[in-house]
């Protein structure tokens, strides 16, 4: 009949087969995680994790009693998560490090590394990668051989942990991994690690035609281009690498912050307003459609400009100092 070993955050550990028994109490008691796996095929091991950072592993005798194996402690904290796979042994834990170790007869040290901004709660093991989920809203892909570079990252930003998480394993490695992950927010996300990853980033050369200049602000005018501000006044245009000049702006945008709202009717359309109370608006395609200035007696520095209908054929709301909106 099947039989089911359980192990408790008391060090104790029960076995089932159609009633509870508890067959034995061992000496920590101030567990935070635990594992209990086969090693080698027929040997039982039970792994426990204590508040204090030892890892400590048991091994099943053949009176089915535990005997302590090895105890180290590389942890400097609660280790919270210990994770076995093809005699491969993975910790994470308080002090935010990954630790990975090879088990045959003893454990040995091959990887140490910090892994994360936050508490790190659990780690999933294949036979070359390392992933790891934690309190920084992020699940993290790491090689066996890492110290310290991340290969991808996955993360939400709206939430605050990545409290669980298992993955599917294919003997064909041509199959992308597949990552199942609970948030908490409530919500269960699947990733591929062929996805690209949020966190992934690409560098665009603006070849600036004027020295020193820089980017001041940027916004997507749809999916795949963006209009991006420079301190010069110039706005350019990106789509894709391909950077173009949208507008020269040098006379009235030099060297100030502007605001920027996109109108979407079929066409998209670009309000912009300036600190010197300036309002431009564009068409896609960098034709001005419309430009005038806020009432200078006031202070019309420009703080925000709003499409009221999402439309160019409607109302735009400007909204400059000491709280008047016009």
């Amino acid at each position: 009949s099947l039989t089911v070993l359980f192990g408790t955050a008391l060090n104790q550990i029960y076995r089932y087969n159609k009633s509870f028994e508890l067959i034995q109490s061992l000496k920590y008691t101030t567990l935070y995680s635990s594992c209990l796996f086969h090693h080698m095929k027929e040997r039982i091991i039970f792994a426990a994790g204590t508040v204090f950072g030892q890892l400590i592993l048991y091994e099943q005798d053949s009176n089915d009693y535990f005997h302590e194996k090895s105890n180290v402690s590389h942890h400097n904290g609660a280790i919270f998560g210990i994770t076995y796979y093809e005699n491969f042994l993975c910790t994470v834990g308080d002090d935010r490090t990954v630790k990975l170790y090879k088990f045959h007869n003893n454990l040995e040290l091959l990887a140490s590394f910090f892994a994360h901004e936050a508490r790190i709660w659990q780690s999933c093991l294949t036979s070359t990668y390392i992933l790891t989920c934690g309190e920084d809203s992020s699940i993290r892909l790491w090689s066996h051989k890492s110290t310290g570079e991340i290969l991808r990252c996955f993360s939400v930003h709206r939430c605050k942990s990545v409290w669980c998480m298992d993955i599917l394993r294919d003997n064909d490695n041509n199959k992308p991994l597949i990552i199942i992950s609970g948030w908490s927010d409530g919500g269960v996300r699947r990733y591929h690690l062929d996805d690209v990853p949020i966190d992934s980033q690409e560098v665009i050369l603006l070849n600036n035609i004027i020295q020193n200049d820089y980017p001041r602000n940027v916004i997507f005018l749809n999916s795949i281009i963006m209009i991006v501000q420079m301190n010069s006044g110039q706005l350019l245009k990106i789509d894709q690498q391909n950077v173009t000049l949208f507008y020269d702006g040098r006379n009235i945008l030099k060297n100030g912050y502007v605001k920027m709202n996109v109108a979407h009717d079929g066409n998209q359309y670009i309000a912009i307003g300036s600190l010197n109370g300036y309002v431009l608006i564009f068409d896609q395609y960098g034709k001005l459609i419309n430009e005038f200035q806020i009432d200078i007696k006031k202070n019309n520095k420009i703080l925000q400009i709003l499409w009221l209908n999402n439309t160019l054929s409607s109302k735009l709301l400007v909204c400059i100092p000491d709280g008047i909106m016009s």
